[in-house]
């Protein structure tokens, strides 16, 4: 399992960013290999974090290069950094991470 962090700048009001990214959310839904991503924002900085967890290496490669076509075009984001690790799943599991997750998705 690979996880993939992505840390940027936004310049616009919470509502319109969540209008305006509804429909990534849909195309990163279909992504194959994608298990998760968790959206996170961060109003007072104007800052916004994604955590996504994937299959595998090809999988997160898929995916960065559909997501980065649209975030370099897009006025409103700045100060992309991408980060990618690996799970250590013995942890994870013992950490319910994966359980967890597997929850929330049942929850929806």
């Amino acid at each position: 399992m690979q996880i993939l962090q992505i840390n940027f700048k936004f310049s616009i009001a919470r509502t319109d960013f969540e209008d305006t990214f509804t429909g990534v959310a849909l195309i990163i839904a279909n992504i194959p290999g994608l298990h998760w991503q968790i959206w996170t924002i961060d109003e007072s900085e104007q800052k916004a974090e994604w955590i996504c967890m994937f299959d595998n290496k090809s999988s997160v490669d898929a995916y960065l290069g559909k997501l980065m076509d649209g975030l370099d075009g897009n006025p409103s984001i700045s100060d992309i950094c991408v980060k990618r690790s690996q799970v250590l799943n013995k942890l994870t599991k013992i950490t319910r991470g994966f359980d967890g997750c597997q929850q929330i998705q049942s929850d929806i």
